[in-house]
């Protein structure tokens, strides 16, 4: 991480200014209003030496001896102090799991930002400058300073308009994230005998039915398969990423798919779901909430959400690499610890999918009176 651009947290505000400017005052009283809907993430850049523990404790005896690492957890908090500067990875690691993240200083970074004038407006002459960037508001008692007419203003007691101001900054990052669609259809079929993607349920290949499902709702749509499906009559004429990921069912697909689109959403969808329409997709986005790591539906069998008609946020794909480094290869796993938004089906067998013969011709039946 450079001090000219440090990033914490995909959705992130600064708050800039002077000292005394009263920075930490707004943003305290900020986050106890946005905490009602959000979890919020507080990071302060303090230019002194700081301590966060106390002489005679036994975590502040073993940092000063030497730990480089101090971890200290109970059943509703933990801490951990570490010596040496952070990297812009740790500090993503460390606040991935919040939904947003309010910053206190690193007035002169990239960063978002509203800056706090103070009474004589004497840092509007660097914002007129050109010295700092990025400056969405500014929130002072005077009247705005001269040079900031462009630039949105509040008064230090309207923390409803501010509050507001702050939502809809975040929500305007949100609305630049793209939302990609994703097929996955690169299983073996081994129990079906024949490749799932194949099936002709509605009156196409469930691949192509699938594929222009998706493309209703996003910007770009892909099937993942493998390399041996890519001349399959079904699977010709739609964009396609191979496994790079091998050998690790669904999760192997996802990746592979993050890998190549890292910054986008994915709204993955398996292609042995039959009874999935447009109502269903529908109301998976109704419900999206770009601020966690995914949107599901919880399975109409137990507590546990559906991995595979599922919206995946850009932040999820280290999160997932994180899991498959601990050996898991589950994405079910990784949302059941993962703080996420879960939702009700709107029909009980909407995400029941099938892998023998005999189920798909029942389905048919159903499908196809």
């Amino acid at each position: 991480m450079t001090k000219d651009s440090p990033t914490f947290h995909p959705f992130e505000l600064a708050f800039g200014g002077y000292s005394n400017s009263g920075k930490t005052t707004l943003i305290t009283r900020l986050i106890h209003r946005l905490a009602r809907r959000y979890q919020v993430a507080y990071v302060k850049h303090d230019i002194h030496r700081f301590e966060m523990d106390h002489p005679g404790k036994d975590t502040f005896e073993a940092y000063a001896k030497g730990a480089g690492r101090v971890f200290i957890s109970d059943k509703e908090h933990f801490a951990c102090v570490g010596a040496g500067k952070a990297s812009e990875d740790d500090h993503r690691a460390l606040l991935a799991s919040a939904d947003i993240a309010l910053i206190e200083g690193y007035k002169h970074s990239a960063i978002p930002k509203v800056i706090l004038l103070d009474d004589q407006n004497a840092i509007c002459d660097e914002i007129v400058a050109g010295k700092i960037h990025g400056v969405v508001a500014c929130v002072g008692k005077a009247p705005q300073g001269p040079g900031l007419e462009g630039i949105p203003y509040f008064q230090r007691d309207d923390l409803d308009g501010l509050t507001a101001f702050v939502e809809e900054v975040f929500q305007k990052q949100a609305q630049t994230v793209p939302l990609y669609g994703l097929v996955l259809a690169g299983g073996k079929s081994s129990r079906m005998g024949r490749d799932k993607s194949t099936l002709n349920y509605h009156g196409a290949a469930q691949v192509k039915y699938c594929h222009d499902l998706l493309r209703s709702f996003c910007e770009e749509v892909f099937v993942s398969n493998r390399p041996s499906q890519a001349d399959l009559n079904e699977h010709q004429g739609l964009n396609q990423i191979h496994d790079s990921f091998l050998d690790m069912g669904p999760l192997g697909g996802i990746l592979s798919a993050m890998r190549c689109h890292p910054a986008a959403a994915w709204l993955v969808l398996a292609c042995d779901l039959p009874w999935v329409d447009q109502e269903v997709i529908q109301t998976l986005l109704n419900a999206r909430n770009p601020f966690v790591f995914a949107t599901a539906y919880q399975s109409a069998h137990n507590a546990w959400p559906e991995p595979l008609c599922t919206v995946y946020e850009p932040k999820m794909y280290p999160r997932l690499l994180a899991f498959l480094g601990t050996g898991h290869t589950c994405p079910r796993k990784a949302l059941i610890n993962s703080r996420i938004t879960m939702i009700r089906q709107p029909r009980p067998n909407a995400l029941d999918n099938i892998n023998h013969p005999h189920e798909y011709q029942r389905v048919i039946k159903e499908i196809r009176p």
